[in-house]
């Protein structure tokens, strides 16, 4: 497993200042209209009347595959039968969400 370095290094390669957040990936939306017929099938799907799923689910449209199963993931994690009600799951969303900050 590699570790992200305390500090990072200026373009000499010399220690800069202290790194106060990890980098995040950044992944392209594909939008509706350039996107193949089985990930449109999928916008329909999961995206209501405007064919725009959550950005959260659209990450996963460059895998159609993945974006399916990601969806049916979360629907089994969040409406599955479970000893934990609706409300204690989504709380649980809510708290890792704010601990990981992310406003989802």
């Amino acid at each position: 497993m590699s570790s992200i370095p305390a500090v990072r290094n200026d373009t000499a390669g010399n220690a800069a200042t202290p790194r106060k957040r990890c980098p995040l990936a950044y992944i392209n939306y594909i939008s509706y209209e350039n996107a193949s017929p089985e990930l449109q099938a999928l916008y329909t799907k999961f995206g209501g009347a405007d064919k725009t799923p959550a950005n959260i689910v659209r990450i996963s449209g460059v895998s159609p595959k993945a974006m399916d199963g990601h969806v049916a993931l979360y629907r089994g994690i969040m409406a599955a039968r479970s000893p934990l009600s609706k409300m204690q799951r989504e709380m649980i969303a809510v708290v890792v969400s704010a601990i990981n900050k992310c406003h989802y």
